[in-house]
Parts: C-alpha cells; sequence; structure tokens
C-alpha cells in the first residue's frame, strides 16, 4: 500500500493534507475508518462530505489539520472536565488547556503520519497518551493518581463516545454550534451517570463507621473513603481526615495543641484548616477493623454532607 502526503497552507492557518491510496486501499473500504476525514468548504460547516478525485489508480482524500485540531481539542477538554469535576482533581494553571491541546496534536499525527501499530501496541500507545494529558492536566504527583486519572478518561471518553454516536445526525450537515452544543450534553450524561455511581459506590462499598478516643472521650461518626482527600501534615506527610465541626464539638480543646495546615479545594479556592492529633481511631467496614495511632483529624466549618449522612471524611490511604 502506498501512501503520499503533501502539505500546503492557505492563508497561513487553513492546513490541509492530500493522502492518494492504491485501488487494494480503496476497495477494503478502510479509507473512511481510518481517517473518517471531513471539508474545511465553510467556516462553520465540520461535517461536510469530503469531495474525492478517483482517478484509474488512486483515490484522494483532503484532509483539513485545523478542523481535526479544533474538533479534538474541545472534546479532550470537556473529556478532562469531567474527569476533574467527578474524580475532583487539582488542576494546573492551564492544565485542561494544555492537556486537550497535547490530545489534538497527537489526534493529528496519527492521521499524518500513522504508525503502523497492532492492537497491543495502538492499546499501549492511547494508554500512554491518556496519562500524560492526565500528567499535564492534573496537579498530579503519584503513580496511583496518574493511573487512576487515566482509567477515569478512559470511561468517560466510552460513555460520551457512545452518547454522541445515539445523538449524531446521520448525514445531515451540521454548523459548529450545533456540534459543540451536542457535544456539551453528551458529555454531560457520563457525568451524571459517573456521580451517581461513585456516589452509590461509596455508600455501599466505602462507608465506615468510626469511633475516636482523645483523653477519656470518645465520639462515634460516620465517614466515607474521599479519593480526593490527599490532605497531609506538611512535615511528616502523615495523612489527615475532616471531621465535621458540629461532631467535634466538645472533644477537642486548644490545650490538645492545634496546627494549621494548607489545603485546597476544588472551586473554593485555598486556605489553611486547624487539626488535632487524637489519642487513636478504630475505623469498621467491610474489610473489617483498623486502628489508627495518633491520627490527626482536621476540622471543616462547613457540612460535609448536606443530608447528615456521614460526618467524617477518611483519606484515600486508609481503604480497607
Amino acid at each position: 500500500m502506498r501512501v503520499f502526503l503533501s502539505i500546503q497552507i492557505f492563508d497561513l492557518c487553513r492546513i490541509y493534507s492530500n493522502f492518494t491510496f492504491s485501488p487494494d486501499f480503496w476497495r477494503s473500504k478502510q479509507a473512511f475508518c481510518a481517517l473518517g476525514l471531513t471539508n474545511f468548504a465553510e467556516f462553520f460547516s465540520y461535517n461536510i462530505p469530503c469531495r474525492t478525485e478517483r482517478w484509474e489508480e488512486t483515490v484522494t482524500y483532503r484532509v483539513y489539520a485545523d478542523v481535526i485540531l479544533l474538533q479534538n481539542l474541545a472534546a479532550d477538554f470537556l473529556l478532562l472536565s469531567v474527569v476533574k469535576n467527578c474524580l475532583r482533581l487539582p488542576e494546573r494553571r492551564y492544565g485542561r488547556l494544555a492537556g486537550s491541546l497535547l490530545g489534538a496534536v497527537y489526534a493529528l499525527g496519527m492521521v499524518l503520519a500513522p504508525i503502523p501499530l497492532g492492537y497491543a501496541g495502538r492499546m499501549l500507545l492511547s494508554a500512554t497518551m491518556s496519562v500524560l494529558m492526565a500528567w499535564t492536566a492534573f496537579s498530579i504527583h503519584r503513580k496511583s493518581e496518574a493511573a487512576e486519572a487515566a482509567i477515569g478518561l478512559y470511561i468517560a471518553s466510552m460513555l460520551a463516545a457512545g452518547c454522541m454516536e445515539l445523538v449524531q445526525p446521520l448525514g445531515i450537515r451540521v454548523n459548529l454550534l450545533f456540534w459543540l452544543f451536542t457535544a456539551g450534553g453528551s458529555f454531560l450524561i457520563p457525568s451524571a451517570v459517573w456521580r451517581f455511581g461513585m456516589q452509590r459506590c461509596m455508600k455501599l462499598e466505602h462507608q465506615y463507621a468510626v469511633t475516636l478516643f482523645n483523653k477519656g472521650r470518645e465520639r462515634h461518626v460516620q465517614a466515607i473513603l474521599d479519593t480526593g482527600n490527599h490532605l497531609t501534615m506538611p512535615l511528616s506527610g502523615r495523612p489527615v481526615q475532616v471531621l465535621d465541626a458540629c461532631a467535634a464539638e466538645k472533644f477537642f480543646s486548644w490545650e490538645d495543641g492545634v496546627q494549621y495546615i494548607p489545603f485546597r479545594s476544588v472551586g473554593k479556592g485555598g486556605g489553611v484548616i486547624p487539626a488535632y492529633q487524637a489519642e487513636r481511631m478504630e475505623v469498621s467496614g467491610q474489610g473489617g477493623m483498623r486502628v489508627i495511632e495518633k491520627p490527626w483529624i482536621a476540622i471543616s466549618q462547613e457540612a460535609l454532607s448536606q443530608k447528615g449522612e456521614y460526618q467524617m471524611l477518611l483519606n484515600e490511604k486508609y481503604w480497607l
């Protein structure tokens, strides 16, 4: 199979490529599946069937790089937004934009210079790009966080692709605004499904009964494992739990010694939060019971649960 590539520039911004395929490639009908190309024709038209010129031996398709970049940039940005909101990951400055741009450039590169890889190779390359996009977009410090974000990106992509397949108008000329509106709606559905599933998972599998002990005082609270709780002590790096201020009333005192630790909250900025060290904490769940000596407990002035279902957020390191 012969593939000849030439790039020309129109008005310094409109880039297109000519792909020439052998008759065998044309008869196999892989051109549409492998490229899925469109014609730029008008500024707001993104799904116009591309013009083809069929000669005796070859078929030529015209590809516009700005179309591929813009569509993939928008789709990747929405995907990263879903992952950020669902996993509550801290974002780097302009992180989602940089991550989506990386994904868009990768998609364009795969079209302009496709690499002949097998199924395993494509999966490995795709997984690597997912990790790189997640690492670029979010403030990730551990390999487990990168893997969690990459898996989340995969799940969100599959859900969104299914939704787009359902709402995609077949054979209808669609402008850019309609495409963005449809794409946005399609990405809201995976976000809602994900949140519902995560809430169910938290309630059924990651809900714990916690007993706190401190200087003869005992307090029983309900807790959930919060995968977004990465709060640690600045010097020791020990994990910190977050306790509702109402549940902590008259349990700690200034005599216990208070430390203020910095924190960042998605959508609320950052600041400092007071933390106390209890004598002992017992965590009971489906995986058994775990005793934690001298745990650090941060006090939240805001209610952790609107319905009062739980009063504590366990650090992700205490997964039973």
